[in-house]
């Protein structure tokens, strides 16, 4: 090969460099520009996040955020969000930010349907949650697969239903005792206590309704003498 070729071939492979250098590094938006300056990686994608969205361009996630990253599955689901759009929800690579994209979609248009997903069984459970004590449906409680928020779902319907009958449905019999004793007492109803199975945490409820109310005749009904007794101290009259 003569060097006139070698030459040629070596311009050639220098002006493919070049352009390569110019496309990936400087041709960029003019909204990107200024992230670019900044020496730190972190720094700059969050100013890639922020630019984009402050221009309503989704295209600048694509563009300019490695797929997968966090960054990028911020950047999407913020646009995910205020567009009401799962599709591109489905497009996050972590299973908890697509959760909390699709949990905030669902909330926000009240689409039970949408909870279920099998990635995340959190944000599902959360999803439900807060549609079930929106709309006031026990029913929906049942869709939840993380107990405590299951508890938490009928503990609280139990009063924003204004029904102690919804405590039955409370697994945790801490938490169940718990929720009668309560509507005992906003009730100021004892026989609300007599749900309670356990004997001792049933006649603690009494007592606290007793006590609550000023109704000796309470009292009565307790089964232990020692909270029997303590409960006659508490509610009866102070002598003059």
């Amino acid at each position: 090969m003569d060097i006139k070729k070698k030459v040629a071939i070596g311009i050639f492979f220098l002006v493919i460099v070049a352009a390569v250098i110019y496309f990936v590094y400087l041709e960029k938006d003019d909204s990107v520009k200024p992230c670019f300056a900044m020496a730190d990686a972190a720094n700059r994608d969050d100013c890639i996040v922020t630019t984009a969205h402050d221009l309503n361009k989704v295209e600048l996630c694509y563009k300019y955020l490695k797929k997968g990253s966090a960054y990028m599955d911020n950047c999407l689901s913020q646009f995910a969000i205020d567009a009401d759009d799962y599709d591109l929800c489905s497009g996050i690579t972590s299973n908890m930010t697509r959760g909390f994209c699709v949990y905030s979609i669902a909330t926000g248009n009240d689409e039970p349907e949408k909870c279920d997903m099998p990635y995340s069984d959190y944000w599902s459970s959360l999803c439900h949650y807060n549609i079930s004590i929106t709309n006031k449906d026990s029913d929906l409680c049942e869709h939840i697969t993380y107990k405590d928020i299951r508890d938490a779902c009928h503990f609280d319907l139990a009063f924003v239903l204004d029904k102690p009958d919804e405590c039955i449905y409370v697994r945790n019999l801490t938490i169940m005792y718990n929720c009668y004793t309560l509507m005992a007492l906003k009730h100021s109803d004892a026989s609300i206590c007599n749900n309670i199975n356990n004997a001792i945490k049933k006649d603690i409820c009494s007592i606290k309704v007793a006590v609550a109310t000023k109704n000796e005749t309470i009292c009565k009904d307790i089964g232990y003498d020692l909270i029997r007794n303590d409960c006659l101290n508490a509610t009866r009259p102070s002598p003059k």
